[in-house]
């Protein structure tokens, strides 16, 4: 966990490579955010 003191949020897009997204959020003690489908 070198990265946990670092990350505060994480901004994803939809793919698929972030199916996990909770078990990530909950080892680094984030927020997970994902970005809205075709947006800027």
């Amino acid at each position: 966990m070198p990265f946990k003191d670092h990350v505060h949020t994480i901004t994803a897009d939809n793919g698929r490579e972030f199916a996990y997204h909770a078990e990530i959020a909950e080892a680094l003690d984030t927020k997970v955010y994902f970005a809205h489908p075709y947006g800027s």
